[in-house]
């Protein structure tokens, strides 16, 4: 088969093309285009539903943080109540003390 000119350009360029190869590389450009037509849509779509897991992940950690901070709080109010009572134990303790204090001292008065 000989090389005929497909087009003469006006540059002084020619195009060749073999007429029974021109067809055949034509389709496999248009396979190819839609090949990456294809996987690009199906990358989009990847795209589409790892965006929707990721919103979904950052609801779950919104959620997370705020129950995180809630308990945070409640373990600080817990651990205030804990040194109040506390507190209050000791004075209770101190003044148990006292009344076996006074107790004690009675007892022994009236043993004399």
């Amino acid at each position: 088969m000989r090389p005929r000119a497909a087009h003469p350009g006006s540059s002084g360029t020619q195009l060749i093309a073999y007429s029974s190869q021109c067809y055949t590389v034509s389709v496999d450009v248009e396979r190819a285009i839609e090949h990456l037509l294809e996987l690009h849509a199906r990358a989009e779509a990847r795209m589409e539903k790892a965006d929707a897991r990721m919103d979904r992940a950052d609801a779950r950690l919104d959620r997370l943080e705020k129950q995180l901070t809630a308990t945070a709080n409640l373990v600080r109010a817990g651990a205030k109540i804990v040194r109040r009572l506390a507190i209050a134990q000791r004075k209770t303790d101190q003044r148990f003390d006292r009344l076996i204090g006074i107790l004690a001292r009675q007892s022994r008065n009236g043993r004399r």
